[in-house]
């Protein structure tokens, strides 16, 4: 699963069960099923790999389902954004699948500068965080 967001793979979306509710900054309703959490987030989310850092990862599973609460940190487009999350799991006939999932932003979406940059370059990487806010479900 980890593998498939960050190497912004379609497969992504397969680990999401038909009916999964996903909560996001961008709206005060979640969104209700694969096909609308999809066509809202899959061309942001298919189009740049990612790197994801896993700082601390919590599971537990209760027979037929599985919570894992994580706080990760997610570089993309030379934006850095650290996110808690509460992901639900259930087990299903084709296997573990995710039927909720509900992330909130930690601070706010940083420029991950290498080395000297030019001030374009930080204009460059502040419509980027623009860009990946939106793609996070951050209100900006």
């Amino acid at each position: 699963m980890d593998r498939a967001y960050e190497s912004a793979s379609k497969a992504w979306f397969d680990f999401l069960t038909d009916n999964v509710v996903v909560f996001t900054n961008t709206r005060a309703e979640p969104f209700k099923g694969k096909k609308s959490y999809r066509e809202h987030f899959e061309r942001a989310l298919t189009s740049t790999k990612r790197k994801v850092t896993v700082i601390s990862r919590q599971v537990q599973e209760l027979g037929e389902v599985g919570i894992v609460y994580q706080v990760v940190q997610i570089t993309q487009d030379q934006v850095v954004a650290n996110l808690k999350q509460s992901v639900v799991w259930e087990s299903t006939p084709k296997g573990w699948r995710i039927n909720h999932i509900h992330s909130a932003l930690l601070g706010e979406p940083q420029a991950e500068l290498k080395g000297r940059q030019r001030p374009a370059a930080i204009d460059v990487i502040n419509e980027k965080i623009a860009s990946m806010a939106a793609v996070l479900g951050v209100a900006q």
